[in-house]
């Protein structure tokens, strides 16, 4: 039994107790006993009724505790979020920084290859020499005239165009791919669009 409802019980028992010994005698003794017991079962009611609102009480402090708890674990989980999304934010802005950086990077490349191609297309070179009409000794092609302060008695100076090479050149000038290495201290057969060339003047 419930120590609180026992002490209840005891005490309405004592209560009865000192009220019957206070009053007179009753003629009619059932119907003192029958009144005792009465009070007796009401007072056991209320004190029922006390222990129901006590565990109500309790499991209401139990569910106040749980909302509070739930209700910090949502502040914190709240400021978790805006940390991320101020996290989010700062790494957007590292992103958008570094793509100016690079576009700006790539706009001046451009612009520094445009450039180039501007002042190699504005020079002046010396015409190309006109290939041989046919490969036939009937019809040699002349060598072309000296082209530039470069030039020497020994030397053509010749700048190289679009899609010309070394054997080209040579056929051209009629000399050898090798003379032309050599005359220009040339390591490979790769050209560049507006390098000079010395070429040997065949005797």
């Amino acid at each position: 039994m419930n120590p609180f409802k026992t002490f209840v019980a005891c005490a309405a028992g004592l209560f009865l107790v000192l009220t019957a010994t206070a009053q007179e005698p009753s003629p009619n003794v059932a119907d003192e006993k029958q009144d005792q017991e009465l009070a007796r079962q009401k007072l056991l009611k209320a004190a029922d009724s006390i222990e129901d609102m006590r565990v109500k009480n309790g499991e209401l402090e139990k569910e106040i505790a749980s909302l509070r708890k739930a209700l910090e674990e949502s502040l914190a989980r709240q400021d978790r979020l805006v940390k991320k999304v101020e996290d989010l934010a700062e790494a957007i802005k590292k992103v958008d920084k570094a793509r100016i950086l690079d576009r700006d990077a790539i706009v001046g490349e451009i612009n520094k290859t445009a450039e180039e191609m501007r002042r190699l297309s504005g020079a002046a070179p010396p015409k190309t020499p006109p290939a041989p009409a046919a490969d036939t000794p009937d019809s040699p092609a002349e060598p072309p005239a000296a082209a530039g302060p470069a030039a020497t008695e020994e030397f053509y100076e010749h700048t190289v165009e679009k899609d010309q090479t070394l054997w080209s050149i040579a056929r051209a000038y009629k000399v050898g791919i090798s003379d032309i290495k050599k005359a220009n201290n040339l390591t490979s057969d790769t050209l560049k669009i507006g390098q000079k060339l010395l070429i040997p003047k065949t005797k």
